[in-house]
Order: C-alpha cells, then sequence, then structure tokens
C-alpha cells in the first residue's frame, strides 16, 4: 500500500517554497507515495494547473484571516477522511492550520516546514509555534541560521529540527542561454554591463536599498543597466522609487516571466538585497547559471556564498556597501568569471534536487518507521 501524504501550503503563486513541493511531489517515487496537495488560498493558485497536470490532486480552501474556524474545520474533515499518513505544511498559516488539524485527526506523521527567520513574529505566533512544535514530530528547515532562531527564540528543541537545504534541478546545470539575444531585447549595446535581482516585489526583498545602489554605481559607470524582475515589479509604487532617485533611463522593470532564468542566465551579476532569507532559491540559481553574487549577510545566505570566493555579502540596507561590492565586481571580469565558476561547483556538490529529494525520502520513511 503507498504512503498517503499531504503537503499543504499558504498558497500556489510561485514562489520558492512552491517550487520545492512542485519537486518534491513530482520526484519522490510515485510506486511507493501517493501525493496530494493542499492550498489555503484559493485566490492565490497560478500552480495549480501544473501541479493536477502531474495528475497529482489539488485540494483548494478558502482561509480568511489569521484565525478561520470554517477553514479549520475543512481542513480537518479533509485530513481525517482521506487517512493521510503524512502531513507535511510549508509556511506560517499552513503551518499553524495544518498541524491543528494533523495532530487532532491523529495523522501519523506531521512535519512542518519553515523557510526563513520570522522576525516578524509576535508573542501569540511563537508560543502557538512552540505548543503546536510538541505535536509535531520533525521541523525541517532549509538553512541552519533558521534552526538557531527556532531553539534561541522560540525555544524549540533542537531534536525537533532538521535541515535540508532546497535542491536545484540538474538541468540548470550547463543550461544554454542565448545571452546574446537578451541582451539585445533589452536594449544593451556590445560592452555593456547588466546587473539583475530578480525578486517579488515585497519590502522584505527591499529592492529600495538596490535602486539607491543603483544611482551611486551610475556615478562610476554609464554603459550599465539594471534589471528587476520579479511579480508586482512595474507596479506604480516600485516605478516611483525609481523616478524619485532619477534613474528611470537605467532601469528596466519586468514582471516575472516563465523565461526568467535566460534572464538570469544574461546578466554580468545577480544582486540579493533581502532583509531576510531562509535558501534562496535565486543564489543557488544564479550559482548554477556560473553568475558571481552580491548579498546580503541575513538568514541563509552565508551558508549559501563563501564570501570573496563565490560572491560578496554586505550587511542589508547599506547601500554604500551593496555599490563597493558590486563595483568591485564590475570593474574586474575575470574575477567575476571565477566567482561564477566556483559557485558553479559548490552549487552542484552541495545543493542538487536529488540529495534535496533523498534527504526528504529518508526522513518520512524514518518517521513512519518510528510510528
Amino acid at each position: 500500500m503507498k504512503t498517503n501524504i499531504l503537503l499543504c501550503i499558504d498558497h500556489l503563486d510561485p514562489g520558492g517554497a512552491q517550487r520545492q513541493i512542485i519537486e518534491l511531489a513530482k520526484r519522490l517515487p510515485s510506486s511507493e507515495f501517493a501525493i496530494t496537495v493542499c492550498n489555503l488560498d484559493q485566490k492565490k493558485a497560478m500552480l495549480k494547473k501544473e501541479i493536477e497536470e502531474m495528475d497529482i490532486t489539488v485540494k483548494l480552501l478558502s482561509q480568511h484571516g489569521f484565525f478561520d474556524l470554517k477553514t479549520l474545520i475543512k481542513l480537518y474533515n479533509f485530513i481525517k477522511k482521506n487517512n493521510f499518513d503524512i502531513v507535511h505544511t510549508y509556511l506560517f498559516t499552513a503551518d499553524t492550520y495544518g498541524r491543528i488539524c494533523a495532530i487532532l485527526a491523529r495523522t501519523p506523521v506531521v512535519i512542518a516546514s519553515m523557510r526563513s527567520v520570522d522576525n516578524w513574529k509576535n508573542l501569540l505566533h511563537k508560543i502557538t509555534d512552540r505548543i503546536l512544535a510538541i505535536g509535531t514530530d520533525k521541523i525541517i528547515v532549509n538553512a541552519k541560521e533558521i534552526q538557531k532562531f527556532l531553539q534561541k527564540v522560540e525555544k524549540i528543541s533542537p531534536k525537533k529540527i532538521r535541515v535540508i537545504y532546497n535542491g536545484i534541478d540538474e538541468n540548470l546545470f550547463g543550461l544554454k542561454v542565448n545571452s546574446e539575444k537578451i541582451r539585445k531585447d533589452l536594449g544593451l549595446r556590445n560592452g555593456d554591463l547588466l546587473v539583475g535581482i530578480f525578486a517579488r516585489n515585497d519590502p522584505v526583498k527591499d529592492h529600495k536599498t538596490f535602486f539607491q545602489a543603483s544611482k551611486i554605481i551610475l556615478n562610476n559607470f554609464s554603459n550599465i543597466t539594471f534589471l528587476a524582475m520579479g511579480y508586482g515589479m512595474t507596479n506604480a509604487s516600485m516605478k516611483e522609487i525609481v523616478r524619485k532617485l532619477s534613474i528611470e533611463d537605467y532601469v528596466i522593470l519586468m514582471d516575472h516571466s516563465t523565461e526568467y532564468l535566460s534572464y538570469l542566465g544574461s546578466v554580468d551579476i545577480s544582486v540579493i538585497s533581502s532583509l531576510t532569507e531562509g535558501c534562496s532559491n535565486v543564489i543557488l540559481e544564479s550559482m548554477a547559471l556560473k553568475k558571481p553574487v552580491v548579498a546580503t549577510e541575513v538568514g541563509g545566505n552565508p551558508e549559501l556564498i563563501v564570501n570573496g570566493k563565490t560572491g560578496y555579502l554586505v550587511p542589508p540596507k547599506r547601500a554604500d556597501k551593496l555599490s563597493s561590492a558590486i563595483i568591485k565586481l564590475l570593474d574586474d571580469p575575470l574575477k567575476r568569471e571565477e566567482m561564477g565558476n566556483e559557485g558553479f561547483v559548490r552549487a552542484k556538490n552541495k545543493f542538487s534536487m536529488e540529495q534535496m529529494i533523498k534527504q526528504t525520502d529518508q526522513l518520512y520513511r524514518a518517521l513512519l518507521k518510528k510510528e
């Protein structure tokens, strides 16, 4: 008989956690595991079709507000009716709702997945996490920094926590990108430089600091373009930040594209200016595409980037430090190439999708065996 697994998540609009769920559902042996995906926010379900095309059922719910009793009851009934062997939750709301329901339904194995250092959590959130941890078999985190946060701030036992890093699709290594066409389409000339940031429009991604750094860089370079791609990047608020800095002529704002890896593979430098991160998929993808990375020294970023070898780490909200690190690479094409190659080797050896799937598979089996 197959092991019956529910993967439960806040929403199914594109994001790092969602991509990891899809890869997990796709790659776990279908002869041994039956996967169902539950999305708590049916208004955010852009990836539903992609999952259903893999012959995987997607259950949609319509959760409203932090505590929605109606949705809680529906989720409990769904879990109880389907007799799942494992309920594995992703992101805070699903971690809360999913674990409450799975524990009440006496699901044999309950797993939470925490993907970032959530400094925004208030006392109620932390107490909720601590109480639910009692009935949770394992909490998967994708960075050691998150493990430290859970132990120190939320007082969760280290025995409950397991670090499993995100994995990169093997097809990314050696992916052929027509960068000449991409750069031409963006209006670049031969010899022009391209610096990119690939992140959704969200305060935690701190695009403002990236654009402030861009303005500083323009004091040294004129043959340069800054590409900012991600969901919501063409919103009026983002355009206003760029306008106020008077850098419109050097910045291209683009919404997320299914071809974003081709754009990422065409930049000279990949930048992450986030205020917090877990295990950044964009950093891993940049490394797989042999791009040097300049990122903020937050969350799991230092676990991915070897400072001075595969990229540079800088303090958050410091446009001066960010611009200095970028300029250092812009001035040195050989260093860019060396760092890109070093990052490629590191990503391939340490952060493969195969490793992520294998470690998760082994954890599932070990926890089921204990039960």
